[in-house]
């Protein structure tokens, strides 16, 4: 059995005062914890490749760039279910503010990419922490990837925990408007800064960061009215039907009975 109101009730509180990455940490461990509790029940719905006519996409996608090799699914595929979701956002986003459109970043990941990618930034990570990535002692070791489960889930093989964007449900995405310019949402893409936090900009009474929080709130606002969770650390990643989704239904909402519908695709 999960967390209770008053749980869920805590669980928001500290969403909305989540201002530093420092904070996270625990966070996450009790996040992690509680989503392997979450029975998938698989609906064995196929991928699909997303429209190139309805949304704007990243070119070139941000890992091939770097090296990661995709299968059979290019990373612009998500389940079927998730594809009639994401159209419906758009939706909603052309009546709140015409001639935009959601601009995908990234959504299928297989397994191995993830692993790709955890490897990639830890290098990163090491060498900005004044490491040499080769020869790590234990504690750096430890330091270092701390900081790279901020920004990527483990690459598990376990089919009862896979990695969300592995099992096609999950999406990085921001906003385009009528140009094809990218709306400011205060931080790069996958960038590890305590800016990635979906409500860091909140209490800046400045002008341009409440214009920031408020194209935030506006992609939130359009993915959430469509079904989707955001997850609690990154303003850009949204899912439907992982793990992650139910459990943050179960929290925020009060679902009882979470189930996740989608588990990992087989990579080929």
């Amino acid at each position: 059995m999960l967390p209770p109101t008053a749980i869920r009730s805590d669980y928001r509180l500290k969403v909305e005062q989540l201002l530093t990455l420092s904070e996270l940490e625990p966070i996450l461990a009790e996040l992690g914890t509680m989503r392997k509790s979450i029975p998938i029940q698989e609906c064995e719905e196929t991928l699909k490749e997303l429209p190139r006519e309805k949304f704007s996409f990243e070119y070139p996608h941000p890992y091939k760039s770097v090296g990661a090799t995709y299968g059979e699914y290019s990373p612009f595929h998500v389940r079927h279910g998730v594809l009639q979701r994401l159209l419906e956002a758009q939706e909603w986003l052309n009546e709140e503010r015409p001639g935009h459109k959601l601009h995908i970043f990234d959504a299928y990941r297989p397994v191995s990419v993830q692993a790709y990618m955890v490897n990639f930034t830890r290098e990163q990570v090491a060498i900005a922490q004044g490491f040499q990535p080769e020869t790590l002692t234990a504690a750096q070791e430890q330091q270092v990837m701390n900081e790279v489960f901020k920004l990527w889930a483990k690459p598990s093989i376990d089919p009862t925990q896979p990695p969300p964007h592995s099992t096609g449900s999950a999406i990085d995405l921001s906003i385009v408007d009528e140009h094809g310019v990218l709306l400011d949402m205060g931080s790069a893409f996958d960038e590890l800064s305590d800016r990635m936090l979906p409500h860091y900009y909140r209490n800046d009474t400045s002008a341009h960061a409440q214009k920031i929080h408020d194209h935030r709130e506006c992609l939130n606002r359009v993915m959430t009215r469509a079904g989707f969770m955001r997850l609690t650390h990154e303003w850009w990643h949204f899912s439907y039907g992982d793990q992650t989704w139910a459990l943050l239904k179960q929290m925020i909402e009060g679902d009882h009975q979470p189930h996740a519908h989608y588990g990992a695709i087989s990579e080929k």
